[in-house]
């Protein structure tokens, strides 16, 4: 919706496999009034059949939660035009955890195996069932 807001010629499409975040989203974008400029679309990223011509590919604080990340790395790739970016953010923490690592490091840890990786196991079953 920032994008939409502070650039108004862009499009911008959006996609997540929780519905009621979908919903949620969906509502928003029209209280925003960018509705005729963001699309909220309830599919799974790693989705071969999702197509398009991106100059701006982003991920937000989310790759860590999906059930494979890889698969939608390549979504990702495979949806920029050829000279379009692909941007990922996410914390910045050690690769593993240690006593030696920051005061954010135990937090984030937590998170997630108490978070993350539950969603992550989920949103793989569903894909699995076919969901």
């Amino acid at each position: 919706m920032g994008l939409a807001d502070a650039y108004e010629s862009v499009r911008v499409d959006g996609y997540d496999v929780d519905e009621a975040s979908v919903e949620a989203a969906r509502e928003t974008v029209a209280e925003a009034g960018v509705a005729d400029r963001v699309t909220i679309h309830h599919r799974d990223v790693t989705d071969t059949d999702i197509r398009g011509d991106y100059d701006l590919v982003t991920a937000f604080e989310c790759v860590h939660d999906m059930s494979d990340p890889v698969g939608a790395l390549r979504t990702m790739r495979r949806l920029a035009a050829e000279d379009g970016t692909v941007l990922v953010v996410d914390e910045r923490v050690g690769e593993t955890f240690t006593e030696t690592g920051t005061d954010v490091e135990p937090l984030m840890y937590g998170w997630s195996v108490l978070h993350c990786l539950p969603v992550g196991r989920v949103e793989d079953r569903r894909r699995r069932r076919g969901r």
